[in-house]
């Protein structure tokens, strides 16, 4: 089983990134493969309804939703 975990925070020092990086030591302790993921690698504009109709998912959309269908849990 694969997991990805990620914070929705990209603020260095923020409570979700610590929590996310627990919340994977975990999973490794109990054997689970984890992926941490950091949002900062994965450029994306909040979400735009016309600008995906006009112009497509952006780049870093696309390789975050390719991310997690590599995983089984996220």
């Amino acid at each position: 089983m694969k997991a990805l975990v990620f914070a929705g925070s990209t603020r260095m020092g923020s409570l979700h990134r610590k929590l996310a990086a627990a919340a994977a030591a975990e999973l490794l302790r109990r054997g689970v493969e984890v992926t941490l993921a950091d949002l900062r690698d994965y450029a994306m504009p909040l979400y735009d309804g016309d600008l995906e109709a006009s112009e497509g998912l952006p780049a870093g959309a696309r390789a975050f939703r390719n991310l997690l269908a590599e995983h089984d849990l996220w």
